[in-house]
């Protein structure tokens, strides 16, 4: 073979060559533009979620208020009894339909809310295997739930919703709903249990390990919270000892319905004698009675505000994380709580009930949502709360700090010119030197602040 010869063969095989690796890299550039292109998009803003989470302030069932929410600037919201009902999302087994959860959902994020879900482990066509009709009189509330409303017939069945359901809320962008903004990270299996489950700890522990470890393989980051405690009275106690303490290990955060007084004290002590330190949330807080202005059973709306004040503060300086309040309006005919915002036609004797309103966004607001607002804005996303004495509490923004004081003179550590908000907002400038005792809720700043 002729140097010519070699010189063309050569020169062909490096021309064959790089024509394969053109081709090649056509291809495999097609091949993840194509993946790119089937791949999923996402409208996730897990930086805005992520602020919200670390919110304080809630309310339960706001759905007709989230205008009043956006005010007040409070993004957590506890539906109740809300749509994430097993057998509303799975109405035959095997048959999944999220229609109604993914409209509450997106109504709820397009409004700068995020979701504490109630898990209601319920399903009709499950229920009716092992299982008897309730008593009428015990199914009356929340007629969605259906008449049945004990443990999981099929458990495996009951797991695998657990499974779809997260996997469809949870964000990490397999299997999402569309168009999801917030994941759903936060799960409250039923409400109330020492009621519901008619003291049966066992029973409830059993769906509680069924729905954490179901959570937690369809979503590590998910965080279970027990049903809201009713109360620990002595009917209650060897439930909540077993549940909290038995069932521990299936709860990520203790959960209760709080006392109207909001003395934490029982359940503190509680929590210490079984070792358990797990964080806590109120889930429902009412305060008031049956009426649609806290004045028209003798207290004024500034003393019901004021009261809301003082018990917050005590419960996050007890170390509760969250709060939510049950009174954002009185569209729900089973609003018993002085209300944030008042629905009521002016007209209405007391005993007409609420007026046919759906969305209570342009409906007057009480003295107790500028009191709400206030408290927010002053208090949420602290760093970190010290108690000074009875009645006069220290958070800290930072390098920053709001003192709230409502009992004795004012902290020894403010000299100077400082800028004092009353319950409802109104500010004012003084010499700390000049003032005397409290008796009522202020919030306290240094005047640089």
């Amino acid at each position: 073979m002729s140097k010519k010869e070699k010189i063309i063969i050569i020169i062909t095989t490096v021309i064959c060559v790089l024509a394969l690796i053109s081709i090649s890299t056509f291809f495999i550039y097609k091949s993840i533009k194509d993946k790119k292109a089937k791949k999923p998009q996402t409208t996730l803003d897990m930086a805005q979620f992520a602020e919200y989470e670390e919110d304080s302030f809630g309310f339960v069932r706001p759905e007709g208020a989230y205008g009043v929410m956006k005010d007040a600037n409070v993004h957590w919201s506890r539906p109740y009894p809300g749509p994430f009902i097993w057998g509303q999302m799975e109405k035959q087994k095997g048959q999944y339909d999220f229609g109604e959860t993914d409209s509450y959902v997106k109504k709820a994020q397009e409004n700068g809310v995020v979701l504490l879900a109630t898990i209601w482990p319920y399903a009709e066509w499950d229920q009716t295997v092992c299982h008897e009709k309730l008593d009428p009189k015990i199914v009356k509330d929340f007629p969605q739930l259906g008449e049945y409303r004990q443990n999981p017939c099929d458990m495996e069945a009951y797991k695998n919703f657990i499974k779809q359901m997260v996997e469809r809320y949870d964000g990490d962008g397999m299997n999402d709903m569309p168009d999801l903004k917030y994941p759903v990270k936060y799960w409250e299996l039923n409400n109330q249990p020492d009621i519901d489950w008619d003291n049966r700890p066992e029973g409830y522990i059993a769906v509680l390990k069924a729905t954490y470890e179901s959570l937690k393989s369809a979503d590590n980051g998910s965080k279970v919270l027990n049903g809201g405690i009713s109360s620990l009275t002595d009917r209650n106690l060897l439930f909540w000892k077993k549940v909290l303490g038995e069932g521990s290990a299936y709860i990520d955060i203790v959960a209760m319905n709080a006392p109207q007084d909001l003395n934490l004290q029982p359940l503190l002590s509680f929590m210490k004698e079984i070792k358990n330190e797990k964080p806590i949330w109120l889930t429902s807080i009412q305060f008031g009675i049956a009426s649609n202005s806290a004045s028209e059973k003798g207290i004024s709306e500034e003393k019901w505000s004021e009261y809301l004040v003082e018990s917050y503060i005590q419960a996050l300086g007890s170390g509760v994380k969250k709060l939510f309040y049950f009174g954002v309006d009185n569209t729900s005919p089973s609003a018993q709580t002085a209300l944030v915002v008042n629905c009521k036609k002016d007209n209405e004797s007391s005993s007409s009930g609420s007026t046919n309103v759906t969305d209570s966004n342009g409906c007057p607001k009480q003295k107790m949502f500028d009191a709400y607002k206030t408290m927010v804005k002053k208090l949420d996303n602290f760093d970190r709360i010290e108690q000074i004495a009875e009645g006069q509490y220290r958070f800290y923004h930072g390098d920053k700090s709001t003192y709230v004081v409502w009992k004795g003179r004012i902290p020894n550590s403010l000299v100077e010119n400082v800028r004092l908000t009353d319950v409802f907002g109104n500010e004012y400038i003084r010499n700390a030197s000049d003032l005397t005792d409290f008796n009522a809720p202020l919030y306290v700043e240094d005047i640089e602040n």
